[in-house]
């Protein structure tokens, strides 16, 4: 495999590209791992900061936050040292979601800021839109909605400049995501419609599937469930695991709403399983937590409190890492659809434990 010949290196990193847009990122990796070996016997600094980054984008939507953000250092780190910066610019905008993911949230804005300003330098369009729905997400995060709003729009418009289907998708999908959890339903929708028109031109699964998920959390607040489900059901046939655990807590609860609950169950089993499994790579994946109390509550309605006190330490273990008001908003939404079938009171004390009260 060291020797392979340059062209071939070529063709193996290509062929991962493939993979990991079409949801298999285990087999991309399998992919990148060869070309990276070769990158590094033929002492091509500029590709391997380019593998480096492909690496750890596996690990990310494998959910190992903490073994992508190794990868994304040393490609920012090798990047800078050969003024690569298309590979700097990627390795700052991954590192900082790594870094917001698990609580350090202030800290994946200056990776934001920093990309973003080397995007302008350096006329990186493409990269430029990427830091900034980066950075609107974040900011989002905080609670500054006017601010992230702002930063959606601007990615919008650079992407109509450049003709970007994948930015207009993402910016769109995004503000419906933020207007969703400010419970404006009617205008989340108009957004989330302008998003769709936009699916055929992309080719790229995490994309799509998180684009469905948010139609079904969507469709729960418009109080449609079967049409929640039937999304749902679009983006579990992609099979994307960096949203696995949202999309099998969004399907539990869906399937709760509908009367089936032996099907629910299930679901919220494996839900827990997955979220169990992301803590266990990256022990501060501060959604994993939330997720992980959102299905111990699900199980209380269907089997009995016995699951409250675990799903309060879900919550608390969560708030302990980042009490950012955007994930307890979002969290808060889904716990809300389990409050309206909570016939015992089961939950009553839950909004608060989700909040850190």
């Amino acid at each position: 495999m060291g020797g392979e010949h340059p062209d071939t290196n070529d063709t193996i990193s290509v062929l991962g590209d493939v993979f990991l847009r079409l949801g298999q990122p285990s087999t991309a990796l399998e992919c990148y791992e060869r070309a990276l070996e070769s990158a590094r016997l033929a002492a091509d600094f500029w590709l391997e900061a380019g593998l480096l980054n492909r690496l750890a984008s596996c690990y990310r939507r494998l959910g190992d936050l903490s073994q992508a953000a190794v990868f994304y250092q040393q490609a920012l780190e090798l990047a800078r040292k050969n003024e690569n910066h298309a590979a700097e610019t990627e390795a700052l905008v991954r590192l900082g979601t790594c870094l917001r993911r698990q609580g350090g949230i202030e800290d994946g804005i200056a990776c934001y800021r920093e990309a973003l300003s080397l995007s302008e330098q350096f006329n990186q369009p493409i990269a430029q839109i990427d830091a900034l729905l980066a950075l609107g997400l974040a900011l989002a995060t905080l609670g500054e909605d006017e601010s992230a709003f702002a930063m959606y729009t601007q990615a919008a418009h650079k992407a109509t400049e450049s003709s970007d289907y994948w930015g207009l998708l993402a910016s769109f999908n995004r503000s419906a995501v933020l207007c969703l959890d400010r419970k404006e339903v009617e205008t989340a929708l108009k957004w989330c419609e302008y998003a769709e028109e936009y699916v055929p031109s992309i080719d790229e699964f995490e994309t799509k599937s998180e684009l469905r998920l948010n139609r079904a959390m969507l469709e729960l607040a418009r109080e449609k469930p079967q049409d929640a489900l039937a999304a749902i059901e679009q983006a579990t046939l992609n099979d994307e695991p960096y949203i696995l655990h949202r999309i099998l807590i969004v399907r539990s609860i869906t399937l709760l709403l509908l009367g089936q609950s032996d099907e629910a169950r299930s679901d919220f089993m494996s839900t827990l399983r997955r979220a169990d499994e992301l803590i266990a790579l990256a022990p501060r994946n501060v959604e994993a937590y939330d997720i992980r109390g959102l299905a111990l509550c699900g199980l209380a309605l269907l089997e009995g409190p016995e699951h409250i006190t675990e799903a309060r330490s879900a919550f608390a273990q969560a708030r302990a890492i980042s009490r950012a008001p955007g994930l307890v908003r979002t969290a808060g939404r889904l716990l809300e659809n389990l409050l309206k079938v909570d016939v015992h009171g089961h939950l009553m004390q839950m909004p608060d434990a989700l909040s850190g009260e």
